[in-house]
């Protein structure tokens, strides 16, 4: 399987050329490419959350218990500096031994959190996310969802190309292991994930916008006709 360090910068790197391609066609401005490249780094190295004491986790963790910081922040505003000081505290103290050691014990590595059926649960869960505590517009929304999407994908990818031994020309045991539509050898995991994604998607806002950019000719005419120069362009009309 592909590093940390790996599955990091080849997420970054997708997700940054996705948002500029979009930037150069003017879907999105620079600020939204920013946030777009960051979801779908953070996509690239969520499958492997599942991974005891991996780096991965660790970031998850924090964001999490950042966003649950921010939510009992912006709900309790009435109490004082010390009640807000004590009921983060308690909450941080849930998060680290309580429902991490749950965690741990409940995933194994490449199990559910390695399938396409996941990765659909994040790009809902970020979709909604956005839209619901950051109130950023349905589009933009989706979006996000969508390159958490992609980098999650790409990650799934990458470990398959990773399981390969061109050298030997052989498949490594792993093969198979890491891109796979849900996960077979636990019905029980996959089911809490379709019934996770399920709840996410009620809480999605409209996708129209998304549609009509992802399904939409005219956007693939526009990234083909500025993906090279215009003095490129030029050169090769002017040979026919």
């Amino acid at each position: 399987m592909a590093s940390f360090s790996t599955h990091f910068t080849v997420g970054a790197a997708v997700s940054a050329m996705a948002a500029t391609a979009l930037v150069s066609i003017g879907k999105i401005d620079t600020e939204a490419a920013l946030l777009l490249t960051f979801a779908g780094t953070l996509g690239g190295i969520l499958p492997d959350i599942d991974s005891d004491h991996s780096r991965p986790l660790q970031i998850v963790f924090v964001a999490l218990y950042a966003l649950c910081a921010y939510i009992l922040i912006d709900q309790l505003r009435g109490l004082s500096i010390l009640e807000l000081w004590v009921v983060l505290a308690g909450s941080y103290f849930l998060f680290r031994y309580a429902l991490l050691p749950a965690f741990r014990a409940w995933t194994i590595h490449r199990g559910i959190f390695h399938s396409v059926l996941a990765g659909i649960f994040f790009c809902f869960l970020t979709c909604a996310l956005l839209f619901q505590f950051y109130q950023l517009n349905p589009g933009l929304s989706w979006l996000g969802g969508g390159f958490v999407f992609l980098g999650f994908i790409a990650h799934l990818l990458l470990d398959e190309f990773y399981s390969v031994d061109f050298n030997g020309k052989r498949l490594k045991r792993s093969f198979g292991t890491a891109l796979k539509l849900v996960n077979t050898r636990n019905w029980g995991n996959t089911f809490i994930f379709l019934v996770g994604t399920g709840l996410a998607f009620q809480m999605t806002p409209a996708s129209h916008e998304f549609t009509q950019l992802i399904f939409n000719k005219a956007t693939y005419v526009a990234l083909f006709e500025n993906f090279f120069p215009a003095y490129l362009t030029q050169f090769a009309v002017a040979g026919h």
